[in-house]
């Protein structure tokens, strides 16, 4: 029953046989129109005045008295929780229209609230990529949450939550979806094999629909060998530390050789280019021989290319970036194995496909034909590392910032969205929050979201394994989602002969 409070902090009295929790959805319901409310906070109160509460607990303690045999009252009608709502939407009703719009007033007094029903979020079902089920509270509700894909992925998703909270899993039931539905494209860099599943339930079980690039590979899996030809000096923006002479250098080199440039700065023999030497037929003239040198120990390092089971190579590979390209514009997933590489390495993958993609997509606008291309996802693990306060500039970031021009977006995965460039961060605009005990990465969310979520800031640290508050500009209100196990959404496509209905 309303009981008092204000918009956006509306009072309910429950009733002591009812059970509510943080997160419950309820409806006021007037037939034609209904008003959909969360609960954000649940607070003791009473009809006695505090002095009088603590000399019955006292009696009760010291003199094992019953609290209120001082006092001739009802313990249900003495003793009471009140419930605070904020107002997520009102649903109009004109015959069998319905229109959702902001609510704008806050139900009289003594009105009573309910439950919500499957019926109550009609106006939440819909298609595109799946993130899970309507959460109630701790309760799940068969309702499937959908965000249309053609504008979820161009516009950017961030999934944020401390360790152990489900982040990769929400990464991969999203995947699963978009894989299912084929209207998109999805780069992922596997560090750790989990994406993919190579003991267990993964992408794989997509079947044609994803494709395994690895340095050692299994059958139907493809050689990750990328041809150095492929790599420009602004794809190792980002990757290791460089001075400004050193990137002078790389830049000088391909100016010069172009394809060839680390080949030539690579290659055995080649001419260092020490500043002075006009006579050199190779090498670039005015690169210090200090600078080439240590230039040179970091390129080697993180490149490898006469390691055994380097992705990089001088001869081989031409092809595999274009195919990577072809198979993300055919809407597959294409997942990278980079569980036996370095950091730096699995980075610098991510960043040629992410620069080439953005140069074909851009080429494609410009012919007018971007429409029949298909948005593409970039998955990165680590976010903060690539689009973090103080970090160079670099592919992804200008992805963040100029993808969705181009129908390229980022999945972009961490425990640290505070570290995240503020900008960055307020231009993913969908987010799926999963529990967060630090203040201040739940703070960080809150003051980038699409929705309203200042009163829900204790209900994020409080969420479970796999809950999630789902706030979109693509959602008419920010939702309480439960994210599926991906092991046992895999499971039930198996059981249904590869067919997975994302609707409800």
């Amino acid at each position: 029953m309303v009981a008092g409070g204000r918009f956006g902090e509306l009072l309910l009295r429950k009733d002591s046989e009812k059970t509510l929790e943080i997160g419950q959805l309820l409806v006021y319901d007037k037939g034609d129109r209904k008003m959909l409310f969360k609960v954000f906070d649940l607070v003791h109160s009473s009809t006695l005045p505090q002095e009088a509460i603590d000399m019955a607990q006292g009696y009760a303690r010291e003199e094992d008295t019953p609290p209120l045999a001082m006092y001739d009252m009802d313990v249900k009608v003495s003793y009471f929780t009140r419930a605070l709502l904020k107002p997520l939407v009102e649903i109009r009703r004109q015959g069998n229209r319905f229109s959702v719009i902001s609510p704008k007033s806050i139900p009289p007094w003594w009105e009573g609230l309910r439950e919500v029903t499957a019926e109550d979020v009609d106006f939440l079902r819909g298609s595109g990529t799946y993130i899970g089920k309507l959460r109630n509270g701790s309760r799940v509700m068969d309702v499937d949450i959908n965000i249309p894909t053609d504008v979820l992925i161009p516009h950017h998703v961030l999934v944020a939550a401390s360790t152990g909270k489900g982040k990769s899993n929400a990464v991969k039931v999203m995947l699963w979806s978009m894989g299912k539905e084929g209207k998109a494209g999805a780069f992922v860099v596997d560090p750790h094999g989990e994406y993919w599943g190579f003991h267990g339930s993964g992408l794989r079980q997509l079947g044609e629909r994803a494709v395994l690039f690895s340095p050692d590979p299994p059958p139907g899996g493809v050689t990750l060998k990328v041809n150095t030809s492929s790599l420009l000096p602004e794809h190792f923006s980002g990757v290791f530390e460089t001075s400004e002479a050193q990137f002078e250098a790389m830049l000088a080199y391909y100016r010069k050789y172009r394809e060839r440039w680390l080949e030539e700065l690579l290659g055995e023999g080649a001419d260092l280019g020490i500043e002075g030497d006009d006579h050199s037929s190779s090498g670039v003239n005015g690169v210090r021989e200090s600078t080439l040198s240590a230039l040179r120990r970091k390129l080697n390092v993180l490149l490898d290319v006469d390691g055994e089971n380097s992705p990089f190579s001088f001869d081989e590979g031409e092809n595999t970036i274009p195919d990577i390209i072809k198979h993300l514009e055919e809407s597959k997933v294409v997942v990278v194995d980079t569980s036996s590489l370095e950091e730096g390495a699995e980075l610098l993958i991510s960043n040629v496909v992410a620069d080439r993609l953005m140069k074909e997509h851009r080429g494609a606008k410009s012919q007018g034909k971007l429409d029949s291309v298909p948005p593409v996802a970039i998955v990165i693990e680590e976010a903060a590392r690539v689009l973090g306060e103080g970090v160079e500039p670099n592919v992804l970031e200008r992805v963040a910032r100029e993808g969705r021009k181009f129908k390229v977006g980022l999945v972009a995965v961490t425990q640290l969205p505070s570290m995240i460039q503020k900008e960055l961060l307020a231009n993913m605009n969908t987010k799926i929050i999963l529990g967060n005990e630090a203040r201040t990465e739940r703070e960080a969310l809150i003051n980038s979201s699409a929705q309203d979520l200042s009163n829900e800031e204790e209900e994020i640290a409080s969420l479970d394994v796999g809950e999630a508050i789902v706030t979109s500009s693509f959602l008419r209100m920010a939702v309480p989602v439960k994210v599926p196990r991906f092991e046992d959404l895999a499971a039930g496509a198996v059981q249904q002969r590869g067919k997975l209905n994302l609707t409800v």
